[in-house]
Order: structure tokens, then sequence, then C-alpha cells
């Protein structure tokens, strides 16, 4: 499992987690599924513009209320990377609902595991969130904090990926 979570995280901040879709969809015989780990097919299926598939995936883990994970030290970050997914193709609902989720862990870092992998901040996600939603102002609220809180803590590559996302929310 660590190996898969390394080499989705290398090429996920690499640009290039389109790569891994294939070792994601067929785990190797014997390696039980884990739930948390579909939303790194999920996030590798967005990359490849594969964004139906991503969204079947989405539709079986956030309904209505309910994001169907298990509460553990996975939880965090397999949620921020659903929200990255439901900004790229989830319904008003599904955002809203990971908006909500996602809230009042905005200032937390999003840790897949005991510190295995790291996806940004909350603010982060919530700020891509409200990009797609339309909501300019939160978007650029929670992306200039995503910044700072990534400033902070000398997390360059999460700094840099916020500021691209910032500068690509325009004003109406």
């Amino acid at each position: 499992g660590a190996f898969i979570l390394h080499s989705f995280a290398l090429r996920y901040q690499q640009g290039r987690a389109r790569e891994v879709t294939g070792g994601l969809e067929t785990p190797e015989s014997g390696h039980p599924r884990i739930l948390a780990g579909l939303s790194l097919l999920a996030a590798a299926l967005v990359a490849a513009g594969r964004v139906r598939d991503a969204r079947l995936i989405l539709d079986r883990t956030a309904v209505g209320e309910t994001i169907r994970l298990p509460n553990d030290n996975l939880w965090l970050g397999a949620t921020a990377l659903y929200a990255g997914v439901a900004a790229a193709t989830g319904t008003p609902e599904q955002r809203g609902l990971m908006d909500r989720t996602l809230r009042p862990y905005a200032d937390h870092w999003c840790v897949f595991g005991a510190g295995g992998a790291v996806f940004g901040t909350g603010s982060h996600w919530l700020g891509q969130l409200a990009a797609a939603a339309g909501d300019v102002t939160s978007a650029h609220a929670h992306l200039e904090r995503a910044v700072e809180l990534s400033e902070i803590a000398k997390a360059d590559y999460w700094a840099e990926i916020a500021r691209a996302q910032l500068d690509a929310v325009s004003w109406p």
C-alpha cells in the first residue's frame, strides 16, 4: 500500500498522475481494495481526462449527506482528493458536501496515512470547490490562506500550486 501511495503522490506532484491509473484500477491479486485508495484512482482518472470514470467513483462515495469512508488516518487525505474530484466533475450537491466536510479542517494539512503523503491544506481544496461553484471571492480567500499556510510550513510545492490556482480564478 505504501508503494502505491508514494507512487501516486510523486506522480501527482509531477503532473503525471494519469500514469498510475492502470495499476490503481487493477490492483495485484490478493491485495484488498482500500476504500480510501479509491480516492487516488478517482484523482488519477481526473488527471487522465477520464472525468466520467472519476465521477462514477465519486457517486459511490459522496452519497446524500455522507462520505462513505472509514474515519481513520486515511480519511482527511482521501476526502481532500475527493474534493478535487468533486470540483472537477461533481454535482453542486457533492461539492457542497465536500465543502461542509472540509471546512472544519481548512487550516489542517491533508495527510493520507500516518504521514505517508500530504495533499495540501484544507484551504487548498476549499478554494478549488469554491472556484468550481463560481464563488470567486471565497476561492480567492481560501487559496490565499493555502498559500500562507504553505509558506509558513515551507511547503514550496503546495504554495506554488495554490498560487497558480489563485491566478487561474478570474473575477467576473
